[in-house]
């Protein structure tokens, strides 16, 4: 078998075993609307409102209590 030959079955292969074998994703997590609480997401979304797209964030958690992992709960 020719060089190439092996070269364009090994391509043809690789290119198959992407599309079959890629991970697929993972379904959706529907959550309900009862279980949202509005008051607290309003008052978060007021909080960010005021905020614009020229704030560093050194300037935002002056303004904002901190809220990113290993926070403490309120």
């Amino acid at each position: 078998m020719p060089p190439f030959l092996s070269g364009i079955l090994l391509g043809l292969a690789v290119v198959l075993l992407w599309l079959f074998v890629r991970p697929r994703k993972s379904e959706r997590i529907v959550v309900d609307d009862d279980s949202i609480n509005r008051a607290i997401l309003d008052e978060a979304e007021a909080e960010v409102s005021e905020l614009d797209a020229l704030t560093t964030p050194e300037e935002a958690t002056e303004d904002l209590p901190d809220w990113g992992p290993g926070a403490p709960k309120p």
